[in-house]
């Protein structure tokens, strides 16, 4: 491999880098445009407008990149960390008030935002819920086909009935597990649903 196709990848990433840094600037001085000046349509009227905004946008774009370029260079240069810090601060300052700017000249955009995901957010639960609803319909459709059509109203004295062959099974002595299991899960069963009802 030749040093020209090893420098060839390092000046791709240094480009790219770049232009990463440039693109995020004039994004940044999109969003820091006043909003009563953006354009609001593409009709030939707005064209001086239009024209007006993207330069003006570029230029923005170079002033908020050459005071984030001195400020780390001030930063760099300094001869103490307590003049680091007060330039950090300074550099946080103008950052924050940059955020503050762009929440209060985008606010509308911001509230139609959130309208739009809260309508979505509704409509998704109850969406949701209804879903809900059809599983527990099928859900209970399901256990009338397998214990029977016709609900059974539980009560205390059905479930002491219950106790009553697993307490045979105990005092005859019974050694076969499986009759024991199935009366103890019948039992559970039975007990499971009697309590599920009265909570």
């Amino acid at each position: 491999m030749t040093e020209t196709e090893i420098q060839k990848p390092k000046r791709s990433i240094l480009a790219n880098l770049i232009g990463f840094v440039w693109a995020v600037h004039i994004l940044i001085a999109a969003l820091l445009y006043p909003r009563f000046l953006l354009p609001t349509s593409d009709s030939p009227q707005e064209a001086k407008k239009l024209a007006w905004y993207a330069a003006s946008r570029k230029i923005f774009g170079i002033l908020i990149l050459f005071i984030n370029l001195l400020c780390i260079l001030a930063m760099v240069t300094r001869p103490t960390w307590v003049d680091v810090a007060k330039v950090f601060f300074i550099f946080l300052t103008w950052v924050l008030l940059a955020v503050i700017y762009i929440l209060f000249n985008h606010l509308r955009d911001i509230h139609d935002l959130l309208s739009a995901l809260e309508d979505e957010a509704i409509q998704g639960r109850d969406q949701s819920v209804m879903l809900i609803r059809a599983g527990q319909a099928f859900l209970q459709s399901g256990n009338r086909k397998l214990f029977g059509a016709n609900e059974v109203q539980l009560s205390f004295n059905s479930l002491l009935k219950k106790v009553g062959p697993l307490a045979l099974l105990f005092l005859q002595k019974e050694k076969n597990f499986l009759h024991i299991g199935i009366e103890a899960g019948k039992l559970l069963f039975m007990g499971t649903r009697f309590f599920k009802n009265m909570f």
